[in-house]
């Protein structure tokens, strides 16, 4: 394989070696120019002065002595001439801003093909007046005269941009371009003299093709294009512009014939990107014969940069990154983005933080960083006020807020910030002092740490931020608000990429498709090759619609696909072997994950075009989960979890704690033998959770009024009846501190605990006379004596009852919910069967709580009544729901006494230390569990992981 740019360059050699000095090149871009360079070195074999090379953008830019403008400096001056045109009815900046860029990249278009402004705005405003055009004769409204003023005014806004950029003898790029076909004669003087190469270009523009042929006319002039006799047939889309060219060109004497030597070309459906970066080191460490030297990784998806250094293996320690890593891929781009969030959110409050986004923030692990680095003796003291704010039912903080009940008073730290939390209102220069606080904060972290790759992104932001500050200063008396201001962040942010040093001409190559123009390599790996990617299916956005763009020559969807079918087809040209790959997962979404359509029609074109061509399709390599064994997450238990259960056994098993590890091992484990509790979470509307407290409380604190064990009578249960709503009041302003119920959905809750008390005392009303309440919130314990691990081991069984009450003549055990409950939740049919079949997946969680209250209470020896167990649904008050055992509700004493044995069964396992906790295999009960981040259980559902804790456990 003899690279492109190797064979211009013996050619230049040969033809030119005692002129070289005379020579000028141009190419498509600067990466191509370092290796043209070095292959004319191997050919050069005495000192002389080298030829002049250029990319096409610096050449233009040397010879219209024009520097090129930055995209968001020509918003602000389009937008200071919208003004000055649009009058009293200019928008205003947050409107202004998204057609503000696309109306520039439309003049980028209309330059690059040398279309006529006047002629193309003409004949758009025409179109979109035909499209307002009443049928019934009507006048058009304001808004539709507006609409086709402004298609009408697009020309003026091109000229009047035009004039104001090039008197400050700047230019975009293409505007460059047309400057320099206009006045050419007159620019190109220093350039008669010479001789020109032009070289490897594919896709011309109108404005390159004039310029070109101008070249050609005026100087000696070779136009040589990497062209393969593969491209030319009719119905190859990556020959679509060379075709083209060649009728606007001499066809070249070179047309070469690559796709006919022999290729190797493997297929890789990948899952998922980790995958794709896994399969990149398996291909470099099974073909020890590969060059590194001789090869590219060429990769589509940028977010892929880091998984693929990552994974390279050991020994390749030798390769250079010629694309650059964007800033948006990073936590430093994260970090900024949550406190864009946070002041986008507040424009909507009043200028109040919300608490979540807060909290995200000031717990970002650079936030974290920034305190710990500088302000270290308040950062524990800025977490607690943090956690102890979360407990609290505000759910919006002022900056005086985050000033007086965060930030310590005795710290500066509020004065140092404070611009970070002060409100933008609608100032773009407030966003950006509060964007330099920040990043001005961090590079001092990053200085500190010697951290070079975010420092690099710290003074690119610092440059770029000063910039559009100067920007703004200049236009005064613009009003941005929170939509143009993000825009203008998110513009500033993806412009900025961090470039990585290496041996560009030497090592493994890592680069983007657009980067390996006219580099030719033997090997080559690429990947993301998906539909989307390869190629790019996004839609044009563009003022000038399909028709009036095909008519005027305007590149459209289909000439950007070709485009990319070239680089595609040119990277693969002069390779001998090619690994295509995929992401596979996901592909029965339609349009998510496809493979490329260009590895398609490898498939099906290049075997017919080349004999020698051989094309390896490989399987997925994941082993497919329905013949894969699963195997649970389990924890051992050693001596120190076997310590920490005697604790436990002391303070007591609940029917809840019991309940909960049959549910899951794992989730018991973690709570109650470890001790690893969720923070509490501010409550930003009353839930299930705390009106059922509400409730609870009231009903007792109503109750309480009145004796134990004496009948409850009329009287006194009007008198609850009159007084019922006074007590819930107190009970809210004490579990809903600082909260407010008098309107929206708090206040629903509001009235609909009070239908349920005043309902419940309705029903107790029925029973006046022959009613009366034992106790409330009784707690009932007894210890048991359990045979296990060659021991006997004492346990507390214990739990608190709603209410134990003696209703005509019947003890019962009341447990008030406020949620829904179903007659099922408390039927055990075959009492024999549920306590010895295996009670982890026969869950009657309700039912057993019920059953254990009545044990409980079987120890008390005063109550010698017939006793049930019951739920009483505060939704639902016509019926209770009576525990029921083998169809009845009447606990017998045998019953009882199976059932402290079926509580002994699960207490031996509890405490067996040669059965370890296990996770549960109910799919279910892991959708809303806190603690699945230390199982990991839904992540390794489908692997064959064991995860073994133990040895992570100490005493401590």
């Amino acid at each position: 394989m003899i690279p492109f740019l190797q064979t211009i360059a013996q050619q230049i050699v040969d033809n030119h070696k005692d002129e070289l000095r005379n020579i000028n090149i141009i190419l498509p871009n600067r990466r191509s120019i370092l290796y043209l360079q070095n292959y004319l070195s191997k050919y050069i074999d005495k000192p002389t002065w080298s030829p002049k090379i250029w990319s096409i953008d610096d050449f233009v830019s040397d010879a219209t002595h024009l520097q090129p403008c930055e995209k968001i400096d020509l918003l602000f001056d389009l937008y200071a001439i919208h003004r000055i045109i649009a009058q009293n009815d200019a928008r205003n900046f947050d409107d202004f801003i998204q057609w503000g860029y696309m109306i520039l990249s439309d003049f980028e278009e209309i330059d690059a093909f040398h279309i006529d402004v006047q002629q193309l705005f003409e004949h758009l405003s025409h179109a979109k007046a035909i499209e307002l055009w009443h049928t019934d004769g009507s006048d058009l409204t304001t808004n539709e005269k507006n609409y086709i003023s402004f298609y009408q005014s697009l020309s003026q806004y091109y000229q009047l941009l035009r004039e104001k950029v090039l008197n400050k003898h700047k230019a975009w790029n293409r505007l460059a371009l047309r400057v320099f076909c206009e006045k050419f004669d007159e620019l190109f003087t220093p350039f008669q003299n010479n001789k020109f190469y032009i070289i490897g270009f594919n896709a011309l523009t109108k404005s390159e093709t004039i310029l070109f042929k101008n070249i050609s006319l005026h100087t000696t002039t070779q136009i040589l294009w990497d062209c393969d006799q593969y491209y030319l047939q009719p119905e190859q889309e990556s020959g679509l512009f060379l075709r083209q060219n060649f009728k606007d060109f001499p066809k070249p004497k070179t047309i070469y014939n690559d796709f006919k030597e022999k290729k190797e070309i493997h297929i890789w459906p990948i899952s998922k990107n980790v995958g794709q970066a896994l399969t990149v080191q398996k291909i470099i460490q099974e073909n020890p014969d590969i060059n590194l030297n001789e090869t590219a990784i060429i990769l589509n998806d940028e977010s892929l940069l880091i998984p693929i250094i990552n994974f390279l293996p050991q020994d390749c320690d030798n390769f250079n990154i010629t694309m650059g890593y964007p800033l948006k891929k990073t936590q430093f781009f994260n970090f900024i983005s949550l406190w864009l969030h946070l002041h986008a959110t507040a424009s909507k409050n009043d200028h109040q933080f919300y608490y979540k986004d807060l909290f995200n923030f000031l717990q970002h692990p650079l936030f974290q960083k920034i305190i710990n680095n500088s302000y270290p003796e308040v950062a524990q003291k800025i977490n607690t006020n943090i956690d102890q704010y979360s407990q609290s039912a505000i759910p919006l903080l002022s900056s005086d807020d985050v000033q007086h009940k965060i930030f310590p008073a005795e710290s500066t730290i509020y004065q140092d910030l404070s611009v970070l939390f002060s409100g933008w209102n609608s100032l773009i220069t407030n966003a950006f002092y509060g964007l330099q606080c920040l990043v001005n904060q961090l590079r001092v972290c990053f200085e500190q740490e010697k951290d070079l790759f975010n420092l690099e992104y710290a003074f690119a932001l610092q440059k770029n931020a000063q910039r559009i500050l100067e920007m703004v200063k200049q236009y005064q008396g613009i009003e941005t608000g929170i939509k143009s201001i993000s825009f203008i962040f998110q513009q500033l942010f993806s412009s900025i990429s961090i470039p990585f040093s290496g041996q560009p001409l030497g090592g493994l190559q890592i680069m983007g498709l657009l980067e390996s123009r006219l580099l030719d390599f033997k090997n080559i790996i690429m990947l993301s090759v998906n539909e989307g990617m390869v190629p790019n299916n996004s839609l044009l956005k563009t003022f000038i619609p399909y028709d009036i763009r095909k008519s005027f020559e305007l590149p459209t969807i289909s000439e950007q696909n070709a485009i990319t079918a070239y680089h595609f087809y040119r990277s693969l040209q002069r390779a001998e072997q090619v690994h295509l790959i995929y992401n596979c997962a996901d592909t029965a979404v339609m349009g998510s994950n496809e493979k490329s359509r260009f590895i398609t029609q490898l498939n099906i074109e290049l075997p017919k075009y080349n004999a020698l061509a051989t094309i390896i399709q490989h399987q997925e390599t994941l082993i497919p989960p329905s013949i894969q064994p699963i195997l649970s997450p389990i924890i051992k238990k050693d001596m120190s979890v076997l310590k920490r259960l005697d604790k436990l056994a002391k303070k007591g098993f609940s029917p809840s704690t019991l309940n909960q590890y049959l549910e899951c091992g794992l989730k018991f484990y973690f709570e109650k033998v470890l001790g690893i509790k969720q923070k509490e979470k501010m409550v930003e509307s009353i839930d299930s959770a705390l009106l059922g407290t509400i409730v609870h409380e009231t009903i007792e604190t109503l109750h309480k009024q009145f004796p134990y064990r004496q009948l409850l009578t009329n009287n006194d249960i009007d008198w609850m009846l009159n007084n019922y709503e006074n007590h819930l009041k107190v009970s809210f302003a004490k579990n809903w501190k600082d909260g407010n119920y008098n309107t929206g959905r708090n206040y629903l809750f509001y009235y609909v605990s009070k239908q349920w008390i005043k309902n419940l005392l309705n029903k107790e009303k029925e029973l006046a006379d022959n009613f009366y309440i034992i106790a409330q919130e009784q707690l009932l314990e007894h210890t048991i004596q359990v045979e296990v691990n060659n021991t006997i081991q004492n346990v507390k069984i214990k739990g608190i009852v709603d209410r134990i009450s003696c209703e005509n003549d019947i003890y019962r055990i009341i447990d008030f919910k406020t949620g829904v409950v179903n007659e099922n939740d408390v039927i055990i049919k075959d009492f024999y069967a549920y306590i010895n079949d295996d009670f982890h997946t026969n869950l009657k969680p309700k039912a057993l709580q019920l059953l254990i209250y009545i044990w409980l209470n079987s120890f008390d020896k005063k109550n010698q009544l017939n006793t049930e167990a019951a739920l009483i649904s505060l939704q639902k008050l016509s019926s209770d729901y009576p525990l029921k055992i083998d169809n009845k509700t009447f606990i017998s004493d045998e019953i009882i006494n199976q059932a402290e044995g079926f509580l002994k069964k699960i207490i031996r396992e509890i405490f067996d230390k040669e059965h370890p906790f296990k996770a549960t295999t109910n799919n279910n009960a892991c959708k809303y569990c806190d603690y699945t981040k230390f199982c990991r259980w839904k992540d390794v559902r489908n692997s064959q992981k064991v995860l073994n804790l133990s040895d992570e456990v100490s005493d401590s």
